[in-house]
Parts: C-alpha cells; structure tokens; sequence
C-alpha cells in the first residue's frame, strides 16, 4: 500500500532543497506551496516571472495535483499560460519529483 503522505513529504523536501529562493509552502494540510518561476534573460536582460501554485491531492503522486498559474506579464500568451498536468508531467511517466519537472517545462514555455 503506497504512503502518500510519506511520498509527499519526500518530495516537499526535495523541492524545498531544489528551490529555496522560490519555494514557499502555504498550508501542509492539505501540501499546498508555490514555486516562483523566472525566465532566462532574453532582449535587454528582461526576464519573466510568474508563480505556480500547487495542492497535492490526496492520493498524489498517482493523480495530478492541482494548480494555478499566477503572472503579472500580459504579454504572456495564454498558450504559455496553460499546462495539461496530464500531458505535462504523468505521460512521462515519471513518479519522483513531479511538480520539479513542471516548473521546469513552464520556465522552458516562458522562455
């Protein structure tokens, strides 16, 4: 039988380690914390910010958590905007270190 809470601390952990500049958690019951996510500079060293905001779900990492996106920038195309949590991260098949990957993939999209 999979410990989820075990499973989710774990990886509350690991982000925290990853990101400490980025990383604030808001709740922990239910896990709920934001990543800030900046762009690499692009023109005249401008870059991007915009926050992700994620709640597992009970049973997390085997559903998708939820997530909002928050940006400041309008120039941000909704395209960029949006992630499918299903497309994104569980296609990949990847157990460990789910919300890592998204942020990465919408930095990437940002960029």
């Amino acid at each position: 039988m999979t410990d989820y809470g075990k499973e989710q601390r774990n990886e509350l952990e690991a982000l925290e380690a990853i990101y400490p500049d980025s990383f604030t958690v808001l709740s922990e019951n239910p896990p709920n914390f934001t990543i800030t996510v900046t762009s690499e500079a692009g023109e005249n060293d401008e870059t991007v910010q915009t926050t992700l905001k994620f709640t597992y779900s009970e049973k997390y990492p085997d559903e998708a958590p939820l997530y909002e996106i928050f940006t400041h920038i309008e120039t941000i195309p909704p395209s960029k905007t949006s992630l499918d949590a299903d497309k994104v991260i569980y296609r990949e098949k990847c157990i460990v270190l789910n919300i890592y990957m998204t942020k990465e993939k919408f930095k990437k999209l940002l960029s």
